[in-house]
């Protein structure tokens, strides 16, 4: 009967031991997925926002871009008819 005894508890005491780790795998597991999601998601934001103003400064080159070559091409137009008006006069 001891021997029996003995069995039940080292048995018992395995089947305690188990549970405590178990227990403790489950709450770093969960501690794990708990503190990933918003590591991910802050990463995610910042790449994202990275993108969104790297495509605002493109933009915003371009446009200038844009805006620059308008101008230009306004004064160029208003230079040559101002020349064209020049010759004109300066033939007569």
């Amino acid at each position: 009967m001891s021997t029996n005894h003995t069995n039940d508890t080292i048995v018992q005491a395995a089947e305690t031991v188990g549970a405590t780790l178990g227990t403790i795998v489950a709450k770093a597991n969960a501690a794990k997925k708990a503190l990933l999601p918003k590591g991910k998601r802050i990463v995610k934001r910042a790449k994202s926002s990275a993108r969104s103003a790297g495509r605002k400064a493109r933009s915003a080159g371009k446009s200038s871009l844009r805006r620059g070559r308008k101008q230009s091409a306004k004064l160029h137009k208003s230079a040559s008819r101002a020349a064209r008006k020049a010759r004109k006069i300066a033939k007569r």
